[in-house]
């Protein structure tokens, strides 16, 4: 806006430059925030248009320019809303998978028997703490068991590293 009032008669430099601040606001800040900001933008617009003699006297070119900002301040505010709606739904889908996950691959006891256990569980995908691999073990009175399966078919991406020791 301040660019628009500075700038010689004639040379509208504000309406280009503040559909600018709707879209790069939403990639850092929340959807309340690019919301205001996107609202600020439309305000400044009307200044621009009253302080030009744009508004009153109307050119087409003004009028579609400020239907444009409010037009593309409305999107970009929607899609920062609809980003924002996916990230939480994909950190509660990640917390609900990462809690079943450890009930179902609880840890191995570090004894069983006269063996010692060890194992570490690494998910093949980055920041990621679930995968489709289980194991188990159990003592029975012929010895004992150890069991590492697959669940799913990508398993040849995620390591299970287990050691067993006689003591």
């Amino acid at each position: 806006m301040l660019t628009d009032v500075l700038a010689p008669h004639g040379l509208p430099l504000g309406p280009s430059l503040l559909i600018v601040a709707p879209a790069l606001t939403a990639s850092f800040t929340s959807t309340l925030t690019t919301g205001a900001i996107a609202a600020l933008a439309v305000a400044g617009m009307l200044v621009i248009g009253l302080q030009g003699g744009h508004l009153m006297g109307g050119t087409i070119s003004f009028g579609s320019q400020i239907i444009a900002l409010l037009v593309m301040s409305v999107m970009v505010t929607v899609f920062r809303y609809l980003r924002a709606r996916h990230a939480r739904e994909l950190a509660l889908v990640r917390t609900v998978s990462e809690a079943t996950q450890r009930v179902v691959l609880r840890p191995l006891p570090r004894r069983i028997g006269p063996l010692r256990v060890g194992s570490v569980y690494l998910a093949a995908q980055e920041q990621s703490l679930i995968g489709g691999d289980l194991c188990a073990a159990i003592r029975t009175p012929t010895g004992t068991r150890l069991r590492l399966t697959t669940l799913r078919a990508k398993a040849s991406l995620s390591r299970h590293q287990s050691t067993i020791e006689p003591v």
